[in-house]
């Protein structure tokens, strides 16, 4: 009977061992969950800043002109340090959004789906430490300018013959 309640003793030690090393820490979890909450907030920033070039025709020079445009909801701070996101305006409308990650990214969780306005090759991949993300915003089309799009330069779709 003492070696069975030894038996199990083991086998219950082993089992956490192996759980914990194939689901990882609660401080790894934690510093993932901190990583994507960092991309979520970058990816907001660099939405608020391409509404606000669609209406002030430049990007801000300082992130904190986004809280006074669109205060509600932007997260300019780290989730985990409180400190600032970095930004630098480096052109007209060129900038750059910097942070400092725990992990490196090992899964596709990051590519989300994301607002419309965010360019596909805008890549949001990240390694431990930090990172920085260039981007470039674009005017969007306005219903002005849609009317005078040539559409003729626009190829109609045919519906394929029934055979």
């Amino acid at each position: 009977m003492k070696y069975f309640a030894y038996y199990i003793s083991i086998f219950v030690v082993i089992t956490i061992l192996v759980s914990l090393y194939i689901v990882g820490s609660p401080q790894h979890a934690r510093q993932i969950r901190f990583d994507e909450q960092r991309i979520s907030n970058l990816q907001e920033i660099q939405n608020n800043i391409s509404w606000y070039y669609d209406q002030n025709d430049t990007i801000p020079e300082q992130l904190t002109e986004l809280t006074t445009t669109y205060p509600e909801g932007i997260v300019l701070t780290d989730p985990e340090t409180g400190k600032p996101y970095e930004y630098m305006k480096t052109g007209e409308t060129t900038y750059q959004l910097c942070t400092t990650f725990n992990q490196t990214q090992t899964s596709s969780y990051i590519n989300r789906p994301v607002p419309i306005k965010i360019a596909a090759g805008d890549s949001w991949y990240y390694t431990v430490g930090r990172n920085c993300f260039d981007r470039e915003v674009k005017k969007s089309i306005t219903q002005e300018e849609m009317i005078h799009i040539d559409r003729s330069a626009i190829p109609v779709p045919q519906e394929a013959p029934i055979n």
